[in-house]
């Protein structure tokens, strides 16, 4: 399913089963905030006007999932995959979209990256409560 084609909820609800996979449940997820934030980042600088930013972010944005990819088991892969495909398809979706619509898939992108940085971050803090420290 396309970002464009979800609405906020929807998006949330993806944001938030990445989150679980990745932290397997009952993990915290550690190790993967700080790479979400870089995520974030890149998505942040797009020009969505001009599709060579597009390229650009799209580029980094498979650069860095790959190499985070390299590291892990076969299950985190697999979501990884399913995190790339959602960022990869956004990235796709605004370089063939009008204008109007550019706007609106970046902003969806942005919220998407946001819902998944705050499901890290609670995972870690919940983590980190239930660790005692």
């Amino acid at each position: 399913m396309n970002l464009s084609s979800m609405d906020f909820e929807d998006i949330e609800k993806r944001a938030q089963d990445i989150v679980e996979k990745l932290s397997g449940g009952k993990g915290d997820g550690q190790g993967y905030t700080s790479f979400v934030r870089n995520l974030y980042d890149i998505v942040r600088k797009i020009n969505y006007t001009g599709n060579a930013s597009i390229v650009k972010a799209k580029i980094l944005l498979l650069y860095h999932i790959s190499r985070k990819m390299d590291k892990k088991g076969k299950e985190e892969k697999k979501t990884l995959e399913e995190l790339r495909k959602v960022l990869i398809g956004a990235c796709n979706e605004m370089i063939e979209a009008g204008d109007e619509k550019k706007e609106e898939i970046f902003n969806k992108l942005k919220i998407f990256l946001q819902a998944l940085i705050a499901g890290m971050k609670y995972k870690e803090v919940m983590n980190t409560m239930s660790r005692g420290r």
